[in-house]
């Protein structure tokens, strides 16, 4: 098992070109980030958990499927969204803001 030692909290930036040469060897990475940015940028495969509930897992193609929206080019962000139904609730938020 790789560990992180003294880089646990460092940002991703400064140690990301290690964990890239660790997954091309083979091992697998756990990225823990609330950046979905960052994981869809550097994740091969994704899971979304919110609340200690795992929604989902798979790639990005699985999540855009998953979401009703594979033949779409959206982003983690609106995948997370549609998947968590916090879509629904930033509508509200938005609705209740231009009143």
């Amino acid at each position: 098992m790789f560990d992180l030692g003294k880089w646990e909290d460092h940002l991703i930036e400064s140690y990301s070109h290690g964990m890239c040469q660790k997954a091309e060897e083979g091992s697998t990475i756990f990225l823990f980030t609330h950046s979905l940015e960052i994981a869809e940028e550097l994740c091969h495969r994704i899971a979304i958990i919110t609340d200690g509930t795992l929604h989902i897992i798979g790639t990005m193609e699985e999540l855009r499927k998953k979401a009703g929206r594979e033949n779409q080019d959206i982003d983690l962000e609106e995948i997370f969204l549609e998947l968590t139904g916090a879509w629904e609730m930033q509508q509200v938020i938005a609705a209740l803001k231009e009143e």
